[in-house]
């Protein structure tokens, strides 16, 4: 139902008199505050690519096991289907884990603890997502977006795709022709940073 107050009462076949229930509230759904997403890189197509995402639990948005974080990428992004969720920080409760499930840019994440709660309210979090792919334009306009089980109304923050770069210049194909005698042997050392590619045409 909506948000109010509501009583519940029980009653048997046997028993007639109707016994009610101590009032039961329900609340509006809540949102996460002070969102934020950080990426290991930001440049087009890179793989493997960790995310951190922050955010503090609403006033209501205790995390019980159970409980999900859903994480959504826009289009253009890919995500595994099983990444790797890792939760930082001191404020997880103690023995709390974290499992994630991907599909069409978006990350499912179930938690799991014994006793107590994953997330008390009001508290700020922190977990990373990996074996995430970034698009392949280049633009700031892509906004990520979060929520929880219990905080159902989506918060989001935006981060910028930008092109590869070597030495701070925009990456690109440079052609270098070599020249030999037949029957000679020569080496020929190139260099470059380690993210640098090298193709051999025959």
């Amino acid at each position: 139902p909506s948000a109010n107050s509501y009583t519940i009462s029980v009653k048997t076949n046997v028993d007639a008199y109707v016994v009610n229930a101590s009032a039961l509230t329900i609340t509006a759904a809540g949102s996460i505050s002070s969102l934020t997403i950080t990426g290991s890189s930001y440049t087009a197509s890179a793989a493997s690519t960790t995310y951190t995402v922050g955010f503090t639990s609403s006033a209501g948005g205790v995390l019980p096991t159970g409980s999900t974080i859903t994480v959504t990428f826009p289009a253009g992004y890919t995500v595994a289907a099983t990444p790797t969720i890792s939760l930082t920080g001191s404020n997880w409760g103690s023995g709390c884990s974290a499992t994630g499930a991907g599909a069409s840019g978006v990350v499912t994440i179930t938690l799991s603890i014994s006793s107590g709660n994953c997330l008390a309210a009001s508290t700020a979090a922190l977990l990373t997502i990996s074996s995430v792919t970034n698009p392949s334009t280049t633009t700031s306009a892509y906004s990520i977006s979060a929520k929880t089980s219990y905080d159902t109304t989506s918060a989001s923050a935006s981060v910028t795709i930008v092109t590869a770069t070597v030495g701070g210049t925009a990456a690109a194909t440079q052609t270098v022709g070599l020249g030999y005698t037949t029957g000679t042997s020569k080496s020929v050392a190139l260099a470059g940073p380690n993210t640098t590619a090298f193709a051999v045409a025959a």
